[in-house]
């Protein structure tokens, strides 16, 4: 999944805005707050914790750092739900990779 697709995944939308000067229109991200720019944000810690981790809730989330990298694994609530693995030495990038990983089975 490309980081575009990632974030299209989280509620981020490609749209035509009204522009400036008035009466002319232009394209920008509109995130789902509904706040504008043009380029999406950074797959880091802080933009994953406001708009990809509240959408695998009611599943649990669990981490754990190892010398070379971190690892997420997301647990699903139900009895025989599944189990999601992303790991990397980039901690957003190992969150990312489990988030992907649950996607792909939806």
């Amino acid at each position: 999944m490309t980081k575009q697709e990632f974030w299209e995944r989280c509620g981020f939308k490609y749209q035509e805005v009204n522009g400036y000067p008035p009466g002319t229109t232009t394209w920008r991200w509109v995130d789902p707050n509904g706040d504008m720019s043009t380029d999406l944000p950074p797959l880091d810690p802080n933009n994953l914790v406001k708009y990809a981790l509240p959408l695998i809730a009611p599943k649990k989330l669990m981490m754990e750092t190892f010398e070379d990298h971190y690892e997420f694994c997301i647990l699903s609530e139900e009895p025989n739900g599944g189990l999601w693995v992303g790991y990397d030495k980039d901690f957003a990038i190992a969150l990312v990779k489990a988030i992907n990983d649950m996607w792909a089975e939806e």
